[in-house]
């Protein structure tokens, strides 16, 4: 059983705008952001299109100012990604390890493989999404995860944004 934490919306800051868009994220070689949806196509401006463009056909809701064919973001929550509702937040490092603060409630614990536990020890403060299995134990088993956004000082990582932590769940590599 997949669990999915609530997912807050995710801000750029100021007021909520009055325009909402639903739709499956699109990057253009050029790298321009797409939401495309029932009602057409938008294309994404402001600071969060570039977490939403590592969201390679996930399904987002925006939020924000639309002018023609252009939707200035302010905010976004991931609604579906392979099917699965992902829980999003910042990866913290506690006394115990490495666990998620979405900022709802506590941070959740997360289980990771050594391989991947390995490769994200060192990145306390990045926003991450994740889909995994609650354990008894009240961890998170990661199956998979994606980084949004690197932690502060900190340059793109040279792997894909979306990784799967078991090689038997199938990932559409975004």
């Amino acid at each position: 059983m997949v669990r999915a934490l609530s997912v807050a919306m995710l801000t750029a800051g100021g007021p909520p705008a009055a325009d909402t868009w639903v739709g499956k994220v699109s990057v253009a070689p050029g790298g321009s952001v797409s939401l495309a949806g029932h009602a057409g196509s938008v294309r994404l401006d402001g600071e969060l299109a570039q977490e939403i463009a590592r969201l390679r056909t996930a399904t987002v809701e925006a939020v924000g100012d639309r002018d023609g064919n252009y939707f200035r973001l302010r905010a976004y929550r991931i609604l579906d990604i392979d099917g699965a509702k992902p829980t999003v937040g910042t990866l913290t490092q506690t006394n115990a390890g490495l666990a998620l603060n979405d900022g709802v409630g506590l941070a959740v614990p997360l289980k990771f493989s050594s391989r991947e536990l390995a490769r994200l020890q060192n990145q306390s403060g990045a926003k991450l999404w994740v889909v995994g299995k609650l354990l008894v134990s009240g961890e998170l088993k990661v199956l998979r995860y994606g980084v949004l956004r690197e932690p502060p000082g900190m340059a793109a990582p040279a792997q894909p944004a979306a990784a799967p932590v078991k090689s038997a769940t199938p990932s559409k590599g975004r």
